[in-house]
């Protein structure tokens, strides 16, 4: 998560505190840098993974391990331009998607392998911990 991202993850920070209060079992990976690091470091069951070249990041999507991926979007400039690629990289780490209601995912058709949410804090908690019960993570995409 590059600085393009920052207000996302602050927007992700009490979803990832409510959930991780709740459901023992969910660990959280974040890309980010230093910011975000101070920011998660009071979380437990969080890591912090430094930004990475494209190559790596491709490298590192295929890497097992992971069940939900989740992708929140705030009407920013940055996301003004945001296309359907942080769907294409959940798939591609072989996990179920759990999207914001908005942005380039709004009109997707319903499917097993991801969930519209909105984006309220809320819904999205109860979206990860139901999630982190009945995990059915999709074939990985090569």
């Amino acid at each position: 998560a590059t600085s393009s991202h920052q207000e996302e993850i602050r927007w992700l920070y009490p979803v990832m505190q409510s959930v991780l209060e709740q459901a023992p079992t969910v660990d959280f990976e974040i890309i980010g840098d230093s910011k975000t690091l101070a920011l998660s470091r009071t979380l437990p069951r969080t890591t912090v993974i430094h930004p990475m070249s494209w190559p790596a990041y491709q490298s590192f999507l295929a890497l097992p391990g992971r069940d939900i991926g989740l992708a929140p979007f705030l009407p920013t400039a940055f996301n003004a331009a945001r296309s359907h690629t942080k769907l294409f990289d959940i798939e591609r780490a072989g996990t179920i998607a759990i999207l914001a209601d908005t942005g380039p995912w709004a009109k997707l058709p319903p499917a097993k392998q991801h969930t519209l949410v909105p984006m309220d804090q809320k819904k999205w908690i109860k979206a990860i911990v139901d999630a982190s019960h009945s995990r059915q993570p999709t074939e990985k995409v090569d």
